[in-house]
């Protein structure tokens, strides 16, 4: 489960009396950390919220999470383990949240898209987005390649895709007041609890791109 939440400022927490989980413990030790509270203090709540949650980072060896992003389609699965379990990053949310992401963009050889807007728009004439119907009837008719149309409207579709990862790690707000504001999108529990976070997802936006070529033309040798 994932949310995106907002963030405004930092502020120093300080946890009450608990016993810590020892994976936990031992993962505090290795960040340079002598207690929970320090860690809290000194920004690990996007990793350890609630005391509770075992960061997924934890719960796999590097051979484990490497056959996971196997299964689940990651294009150089040894690296994303490798990088998880050596440098800390939650790859395996951030893996998830992309292709789940990528899942809601066109298909790149699927143009059944066209018609059903078309059929769409004459059904719901006044509805959000129904000119797009109109509009496509009328590049069909002046000899419009599906596929051209395919390939515009999914290229205009990862780049948003990227423009909205990339707000998440830099929000872009001018006015002075608001400085201090920041998004992000945080890793949830099944209790809803927050998690770790899952930051820089703009730069693997191209890298998951299903067909493997990262938005490049079909053709072009690479």
């Amino acid at each position: 489960m994932f949310r995106i939440i907002l963030r405004c400022g930092t502020q120093s927490v300080t946890p009450p009396n608990i016993t810590l989980n020892p994976i936990l413990a031992k993962q505090l030790l290795s960040f340079g950390y002598a207690s929970l509270s320090t860690a809290f203090n000194a920004g690990l709540t996007q990793l350890l919220d609630a005391y509770e949650i075992i960061p997924w980072r934890l719960m796999y060896t590097q051979q484990e999470l490497t056959e996971l992003f196997q299964k689940l389609g990651a294009p150089d699965p040894e690296l994303w383990a490798a990088s998880q379990i050596q440098e800390g990053i939650n790859q395996l949310g951030r893996f998830l949240f992309l292709r789940q992401a990528w899942r809601q963009i066109l298909d790149e050889s699927d143009h059944t898209w066209i018609q059903s807007t078309i059929e769409e728009s004459k059904r719901n004439p006044g509805a959000p987005y129904s000119g797009s119907g109109p509009a496509l009837e009328r590049l069909l008719q002046n000899g419009a390649d599906p596929q051209d149309l395919t390939d515009v409207v999914r290229g205009m579709q990862s780049d948003l895709l990227f423009r909205i990862c990339y707000l998440l790690s830099d929000p872009q707000i001018i006015e002075p007041e608001l400085q201090d504001i920041h998004f992000g999108l945080f890793q949830l529990d099944e209790d809803g609890r927050i998690g770790e976070a899952i930051d820089g997802l703009h730069e693997s936006v191209l890298h998951t791109d299903p067909t493997g070529r990262e938005m490049r033309p079909r053709g072009n040798g690479v």
